[in-house]
């Protein structure tokens, strides 16, 4: 994508010149006018990094939205007038030249590059101060918000291209993506780890073994569903995932998550602005009333979940991005995918230690493994950005979906690059743009 830096200021600027004294009205420097130089000096790191998770947080307020509209997460509500939103429902996810594709992915790829340039600039500061423990935990935490959005990319999107700026960088391709960005992820979130562990920020070091557990998960279960979903064999257990799960368990208070945040006075929720405001795309019913198979009653698990995000015109609510529930479900999966204990502990144990935190009835085979695994993870993580690849696996298709689209045509299928970027990237080709 062809971009260039800019960096604004959050209030307007109002100049008053005086005409005493002046000798050219037009030799005026205006001191809001910051230059790329600037920003790389060490009294602007703290901003650096806070600009970095700033733009990660609103690109995944906005790629969420795509994906979760063909997932079973959203749908597009009665009241809605926007026919893109119609077309993801109904499993159309290929169209670049959807507005809610086509619109989204500048700000996708604008925070994987200041995400990448944070990093850049805080580690020259630390090459030089070695021993600031502020600068360090700026270290941390710049690794932490690359590490995301790397992550984000890997699960939703179906290719990328990497370009610096004005400089134009080939697409990955959807079979290069798992490398491509798992891996970057996974070793950022371990920088990350090892900072935050070294500084004895223990919260810091919590998110960043959680969040590197998720991608571990999401790297095998995106190779689960290309080229083609295995649905055979959906399962996965990756030795590192569940020792970082159990890990995050051992350290976490019982029901934790971490949640990107949003405020009026930092940066918007674009899916809370579409979802709880205008009422577009809408929290699917279905995932209110979620019946438990144990207790036979509606799930006391995915309301309290959803509850958080979806609030009557509240732009500015959080999304749950990685959680203590999410742990348990990477060692109740792993453990059913090996047929035995994970990290002291079998399915039915793993699935009952989540259960407990909702004071849910005892799981004790009411249903097959394989079914209660879908259920838990679809009651347990909504509204998170990994529906669809587990619909996908999982054999599952939304009703809504129509038979000539792409997700019922091509299971597997993930948001595209769209065209505004395809039109800016000579190196991408250009096909139905």
């Amino acid at each position: 994508m062809r971009f260039l830096t800019r960096i604004g200021a959050s209030a307007a600027l109002v100049a008053t010149v005086s005409l005493a004294g002046c000798g050219d009205l037009l030799d005026v420097k205006n001191p809001n006018n910051l230059t790329e130089e600037s920003v790389q000096r060490i009294q602007a790191a703290a901003a650096v990094v806070n600009g970095s998770e700033a733009l990660v947080y609103s690109a995944i307020s906005q790629i969420w939205l795509p994906y979760l509209t063909v997932s079973d997460d959203l749908v597009w509500g009665s009241d809605g007038s926007r026919d893109a939103w119609g077309s993801l429902d109904e499993g159309q996810i290929a169209d670049p030249l959807n507005e809610f594709i086509d619109a989204y992915f500048p700000a996708v790829a604008q925070a994987r590059w200041m995400a990448d340039e944070a990093i850049r600039i805080v580690d020259g500061h630390v090459a030089e101060a070695p021993d600031d423990g502020d600068l360090k935990v700026l270290q941390a935490r710049a690794n932490l918000y690359a590490g995301i959005i790397y992550m984000i990319v890997g699960e939703v999107m179906n290719d990328f291209a990497f370009s610096d700026k004005a400089e134009e960088g080939a697409p990955v391709g959807s079979a290069g993506m798992s490398a491509a960005m798992f891996g970057p992820a996974i070793t950022y979130f371990g920088t990350a780890l090892s900072i935050a562990q070294a500084e004895s920020n223990a919260s810091l070091a919590l998110a960043a073994q959680a969040f590197r557990a998720r991608a571990y998960q999401s790297r095998a279960i995106r190779d689960k569903i290309q080229p083609t979903p295995n649905t055979a064999d959906p399962l996965v257990s990756v030795a590192e995932a569940n020792a970082d799960a159990a890990a995050v368990l051992a350290a976490a208070d019982a029901d934790w998550y971490y949640a990107a945040t949003y405020s009026a006075a930092t940066i918007d929720n674009t899916m809370a602005d579409w979802i709880n405001s205008r009422q577009e795309p809408v929290v699917n019913p279905t995932l209110w009333t979620l019946s438990d198979p144990v207790d036979a009653a509606a799930d006391s698990a995915a309301a309290p979940i959803i509850s958080r995000f979806a609030q009557a015109s509240e732009e500015y609510t959080p999304l749950t991005l990685v959680s203590t529930r999410q742990m348990h479900l990477i060692l109740a999966e792993a453990a059913l995918a090996e047929g035995g204990a994970v990290q002291g502990g079998s399915f039915t144990e793993h699935i009952n230690n989540l259960r407990d935190l909702d004071g849910l009835a005892a799981y004790s085979g009411q249903i097959g493994g394989e079914e209660m695994l879908e259920y838990s993870r679809r009651a347990n993580l909504p509204l998170q950005g990994q529906r669809l690849a587990d619909m996908y696996r999982f054999g599952v298709a939304d009703p809504l979906w129509l038979p000539n689209n792409t997700a019922s045509t091509a299971p597997g299928a993930l948001v595209p690059i769209s065209c505004v970027e395809i039109r800016a990237n000579s190196l991408i080709p250009n096909e139905g743009c």
